[in-house]
């Protein structure tokens, strides 16, 4: 089960036995945009996303993150920084 940090603001890190989730970078665009562009990735979607398209989902999940303190986590393997993807959730 994952758990906020102590000491930390809720919403700002989120650590598992094998993952950490924390709020976007700036370094998480290229991943993210090579994600969104794999076909067998967006399986699910109409079309993968053409950059126009993932740079401003990208930004709204920055821009989300900021306002809200919550919303999409950029995931990453414990003891790296490297980006695998992202999970979360998102006021309605």
């Amino acid at each position: 089960m994952g758990y906020l940090q102590p000491g930390r603001a809720a919403g700002q890190v989120i650590e598992t036995a094998r993952l950490t989730l924390t709020p976007w970078k700036e370094t998480d665009r290229a991943g993210f945009l090579a994600m969104t562009a794999d076909p067998e990735v967006m399986h699910d979607y109409a079309a993968p996303w053409d950059s126009h398209e993932a740079n401003q989902r990208f930004d709204r999940h920055m821009a989300a993150f900021a306002q809200d303190g919550f919303g999409k986590w950029a995931l990453r393997r414990k003891g790296g920084d490297a980006w695998l993807g992202y999970c979360g959730v998102s006021p309605i």
